[in-house]
């Protein structure tokens, strides 16, 4: 896993020199620390940066419902999320999760893959995401406000600039600071 989004990387960084979001980094480290590792984590993880999120300004981002370019980028759970994701499994397009087991399995790299069966198991035909109450970390604190055609993984001319959702992705670098483990999406739904 690169181990933290870059996202959580930039509100890192913003915390060594400001006062507030070091103190909330402070505040939800030892918050989370303290919890076991699992489902519940996982979901109050969520809670929170979903509260966070709605005290942000949003209104420049360019993603939209239906858009769903990051869906086709590999992702990674925390154990805790594992958790939480694989009692999603009923929901996951099996077709398309073979493929991508498939593909792992015979050490195929990502982006030699079927570009419509690299999509996330969980994005139903219309471009939605059939968890999107339970969907991982990474698909909450992306928002962008570049054109959101340049999150088409196979262009590469254009770059992506990110929304700075700092104090989520503080909640974020907490959370994440206390997890050991990550899973690639299509292989944490193997145990289930």
């Amino acid at each position: 896993m690169n181990r933290f989004p870059k996202v959580v990387q930039e509100a890192q960084i913003l915390s060594r020199s400001d006062a507030d979001l070091k103190k909330l980094l402070k505040i939800h480290l030892k918050e989370f620390t303290l919890m076991e590792p699992g489902e519940k984590k996982a979901k109050y993880m969520y809670q929170l940066i979903e509260e966070q999120l709605s005290k942000t300004d949003l209104s420049n981002t360019s993603c939209q419902k239906g858009c769903h370019y990051c869906c086709y980028h590999p992702i990674e759970l925390t154990s805790s999320e594992k958790e939480n994701i694989v009692l999603q499994v009923e929901s996951a397009n099996k077709k398309r999760l073979a493929y991508q087991v498939d593909q792992i399995f015979n050490d195929d790299i990502y982006e030699n893959w079927d570009y419509k069966k690299q999509a996330c198991v969980f994005l139903d035909e219309q471009g939605g995401c059939k968890i999107y109450q339970d969907r991982p970390l990474i698909c909450r604190l992306t928002y962008v406000t570049s054109n959101s055609e340049n999150c088409d993984y196979r262009q590469d001319t254009e770059s992506i600039a990110h929304h700075p959702v700092t104090k989520a992705a503080i909640i974020a670098l907490a959370y994440l600071m206390t997890e050991q483990d990550s899973h690639l999406l299509p292989l944490a739904l193997l145990d289930s």
